[in-house]
């Protein structure tokens, strides 16, 4: 790592913290500003909500594996280069996103839009460890952690309000201001190359591990269409194994692996990566059926499902701001932990409301997620970085940023593989005759809320029972924890 001079610091600390925020906030607008839009492209281009749902798996996918490997990027090109390169990519693939025609394309765009993400949605917690004074660091995280979520605040109503106005291309021509802004404010961080004496990654097995996660995602996705026990499934399944295996043999030999090998004996940041991933793959998979709910079983227009859907974030933000005091005063892990319980009584009263049709219970819903993620997110990005070994601060946080990535994307694979198994966007029943759309999405919506239920209570419990080191950022390779 390179010792930035202090002076040159102190003097671009500001700037930097917001090129790191709205490189985040990207990441946050786009997913608010398109989580309206699904259901309205899934029938523009007549395909099934499986299909349509490539649009956010595409970039899920191309966002993994760019965060995977944006530790090593960034120490080798520097931040200034990584920064603005990765938001020049996202403006192009925005600009072609727009005039797609058909779902295909649009989802090998995304996907390439989601690779700029990719070292947007990593950068911020190296880039605090490594700009940011030490006494300044908690008050950063806080802000790169919540502040960005004002992206769906914005994007959400504003995506109701193009859907209303324009057409659903218009929802990626206006995220473009934001990505100049983004770009003028990358322009802060200083053009010094970081000098790293590790090897690049090994190229096949970074194939491998693509290989397989695409061939995950593709047969949750349309495993329930090609049935379960068909031939092509049964080879999709043991493809993905294969590559699996392979990418795992050659994790093992390699000198240079994509996972930093010793990262896995520090139990008690593999832990708190794991807690963290659980947390926000049931949010994201329950986030993203959401929209179809109010449109489906409520039938809510898309601006008034795009108002309604702000409360999440809005809630979220505002409890979120005022973390960095309360984290001064209460332990990471106890704000966690509430952050826990909030999540089980939102997945309660979403399942209340999708019962009994009741959209005030859904509203309250989204109050108590907004809250359970104030508090999760800010205290979580804490205590994984206070648990992270000094020494591999690249490798710890590109390990932390893919683990994230990886379980929102199969958060929504697993949740819509599950929705899937009840109806399709056409209206037909698997197993309910005589039900209508709307009860189909209310029942779909409550067995993914079940679902979920049990995995974050299971969690939970041994979230309870863990325990937590804090301060371990001096650490060295081969000292006890």
């Amino acid at each position: 790592m390179v010792a930035f001079p202090i002076e040159e610091l102190q003097s671009r600390k500001s700037i930097i913290l917001l090129a790191l925020i709205l490189g985040a906030f990207l990441n946050t607008f786009d997913s608010g500003i398109l989580a309206v839009c699904i259901p309205v492209i899934s029938q523009t281009f007549n395909t099934t909500v499986s299909l349509a749902a490539w649009t956010i798996l595409a970039y899920g996918l191309g966002l993994i594996m760019l965060a995977l490997l944006s530790g090593k990027i960034y120490s080798k090109v520097g931040f200034f280069k990584g920064y603005t390169v990765s938001v020049a990519v996202f403006i192009i693939a925005c600009i072609f996103c727009g005039f797609s025609k058909d779902i295909f394309t649009l989802s090998i765009l995304r996907f390439i839009q989601g690779c700029g993400a990719g070292m947007l949605y990593s950068i911020g917690p190296m880039a605090i460890r490594t700009f940011i004074p030490e006494e300044k660091q908690r008050f950063s995280y806080n802000l790169v952690s919540a502040v960005p979520y004002a992206g769906i605040l914005i994007g959400t109503p504003l995506g109701g309000l193009i859907l209303e106005f324009f057409s659903w291309q218009y929802t990626f021509f206006f995220q473009i201001p934001v990505c100049i802004l983004a770009l003028l404010a990358g322009f802060s961080f200083p053009k010094l190359k970081r000098h790293s004496f590790s090897k690049g990654p090994d190229g096949l097995s970074l194939c491998f591990l693509f290989l397989s996660l695409f061939l995950l995602t593709f047969l949750l996705n349309q495993g329930d269409e090609m049935g379960w026990l068909s031939v092509p499934t049964v080879l999709l399944l043991g493809a993905t194994i294969f590559a699996l295996i392979i990418f795992t043999r050659r994790e093992r030999l390699t000198k240079s692996p994509l996972f930093e090998r010793y990262l896995f004996s520090c139990k008690t940041f593999i832990r708190r990566v794991r807690e963290v991933s659980v947390f926000m793959g049931i949010c994201y998979g329950v986030s993203f059926f959401v929209p179809f709910l109010l449109l489906w079983t409520f039938s809510l227009s898309p601006v008034i499902s795009g108002f309604l859907f702000l409360i999440d974030p809005l809630v979220m933000v505002c409890v979120a701001i005022p973390g960095g005091w309360i984290l001064r005063r209460l332990s990471s892990k106890y704000i966690m932990k509430w952050g826990y319980i909030f999540l089980i009584a939102t997945l309660s009263v979403y399942a209340g409301g999708a019962a009994f049709r009741s959209l005030e219970l859904i509203c309250i819903g989204l109050i108590l997620s907004g809250i359970s993620k104030g508090l999760y997110y800010p205290s979580s990005m804490n205590n994984v970085m206070d648990n992270l070994p000094g020494p591999y601060l690249e490798e710890g946080n590109s390990l932390y940023s893919f683990a994230r990535a990886v379980t929102q994307i199969m958060g929504i694979a697993v949740f819509e593989t599950i929705w899937s198994q009840i109806f399709t966007h056409k209206g037909d029943i698997k197993f309910m005759a005589g039900m209508d759309i709307g009860s189909a999405a209310a029942l779909s919506f409550q067995t993914i809320l079940l679902f979920s239920i049990l995995i974050v209570i299971i969690s939970f419990l041994f979230f309870t029972r863990s325990k937590t080191m804090n301060n371990f950022n001096a650490g060295s390779p081969g000292k006890k924890w």
